[in-house]
């Protein structure tokens, strides 16, 4: 089976409804050394702004969730730079990233009950995909993390949503031009 392309695997996130089944198939999207990230998130420039959000929603839990493999020392070599970076972007963050849905610090409380927490929440979708995505290899989250790390640098450029407007500058300006790109170990 082929590999899609950036712009097949943003129709795959726009249309896909189970959480689950989608980081499946973006496990399988970004298992290649060749990935279409740029493509991904070209494509998801011209996307409509519900998809946008959804996936800027994904991208801020996944800075919360490695941010939280940092703290628990739940990493190795093959993603130390992505959690190390999810860190640098917790801190200049702050509050807009602690008060951006507080109740997902990144960590799921053991009694944690899916279907009624997340529902709840209004983010069941994207909690189990990132809770999902966090589950995968390393070396996949390291290829995941530098599609997240560049739309978060550029969804500023196409989105109407003042908050992730908002981020997006700061992370821009926080951060080396380039520091999406992610190292492969």
């Amino acid at each position: 089976m082929a590999k899609p392309t950036g712009k097949e695997m943003v129709a795959i996130f726009k249309e896909e409804k189970d959480a689950i089944a989608l980081a499946n198939q973006m496990d399988n999207f970004v298992n290649n050394f060749s990935a279409d990230t740029e493509g991904f998130v070209e494509a998801m420039k011209v996307e409509d702004e519900e998809t946008k959000i959804r996936f800027a929603t994904i991208s801020l839990f996944w800075v919360k969730k490695l941010n939280d493999y940092l703290e628990k020392d739940w990493y190795d070599l093959r993603n130390k730079y992505s959690v190390e970076t999810c860190q640098q972007i917790s801190k200049f963050l702050g509050e807009d990233l602690q008060s951006f849905y507080p109740e997902y610090t990144g960590h799921l409380d053991p009694y944690y009950n899916e279907e009624e927490e997340a529902e709840e929440w209004k983010i069941e979708f994207e909690v189990n995909f990132v809770e999902k995505m966090a589950r995968t290899h390393r070396t996949l989250q390291q290829t995941f993390s530098e599609i997240v790390f560049h739309w978060l640098t550029v969804m500023n450029e196409s989105m109407e949503n003042e908050f992730f407007i908002k981020v997006s500058k700061k992370i821009e300006e926080n951060l080396e031009k380039g520091f999406h790109r992610t190292p492969m170990i």
